[in-house]
């Protein structure tokens, strides 16, 4: 079997081809061009692994290659640059070095996530951008407030400044002519993106991604009432299957790509026995 290791960016690639007996027989650079680089795959007949590091642009790396090799691995790519660190560096070395990891079986292997599953979780993540979006414009209009009203003199009938009687409340306190058109406007945007929040949550719930997963999970308690979290932690478990036990699915490392949830709310998952198998 031929191991190829792939140094990949975001125009060009390196990638090192080894033999059965772990000889390298090519290396070449290619521009990230499909045609060019299934042709350079392809150019080696018979079985073949190809590892790649999980960069951001891994998966379509994956979507090009994965019919036509016997194994594509993901290497994690924490693991993977404390190894490629400690050798020198260069595009060419580092392909070099994840070949021959590749074919001693010992490389620092990722979780290889199918296209649905990496497609719905850009979907959560670009809603949970929009809701930091929101909390650090609040944030800023807080601070503006804070510039310019002391706290004893504002109303005491509501606790939240964003709630309905707040936003009257910001809409009408006296402020500097400069420092009120930065509040209407701020408040305008975070209407707006309210409104984005909104179409966000209709969108996901629409989606049909293992909604008998999901479904398990919308009955913890805990996650009744949040309509996003049970889709954040279904999509960072996606096959439970692939976990051992609640144990392994606690201590999992970062999966590719950006994670949205913390150690903190897989293990309150794992308690409340949805991760039992």
């Amino acid at each position: 079997m031929y191991t190829i290791g792939g140094d990949i960016h975001l125009k060009t690639s390196t990638f090192c081809v080894l033999d059965e007996k772990g000889n390298r027989i090519a290396r070449k650079k290619l521009e990230n061009d499909p045609i060019n680089v299934r042709d350079f795959i392809q150019g080696f007949p018979g079985p073949k692994q190809v590892s790649v590091e999980a960069t951001y642009n891994w998966q379509v790396f994956y979507d090009l290659l994965k019919d036509d090799v016997e194994q594509f691995v993901l290497l994690h790519p924490k693991k993977l640059r404390q190894i490629v660190e400690s050798q020198s560096k260069n595009d060419s070395k580092d392909s070099e070095l994840i070949a021959e990891l590749t074919w001693r079986g010992r490389v620092p292997q990722a979780y290889t996530s199918n296209a649905e599953t990496r497609q719905f979780r850009r979907l959560l993540q670009a809603r949970v951008k929009t809701s930091q979006q929101i909390a650090s414009i609040k944030n800023r209009i807080h601070a503006y407030i804070n510039a310019n009203v002391w706290y004893s003199q504002r109303p005491k009938t509501f606790k939240d400044l964003f709630c309905q009687r707040g936003r009257e409340y910001l809409r009408a306190v006296p402020l500097p002519a400069n420092e009120r058109f930065v509040i209407d406007t701020l408040l305008t945007q975070i209407e707006e993106l309210e409104k984005t929040q909104r179409s966000f949550d209709e969108h996901i719930e629409q989606v049909d991604y293992h909604s008998t997963d999901i479904a398990l999970l919308a009955t913890v308690p805990g996650l009744r009432r949040g309509k996003l979290l049970k889709y954040i932690i279904g999509s960072e478990i996606d096959r439970i299957a692939r976990f051992r036990n609640a144990r392994a699915l606690i201590g999992h490392p970062q999966q590719p790509g950006a994670i949205l949830l913390g150690q903190a709310d897989l293990d309150l998952a794992a308690r409340r026995g949805v991760v039992q198998r």
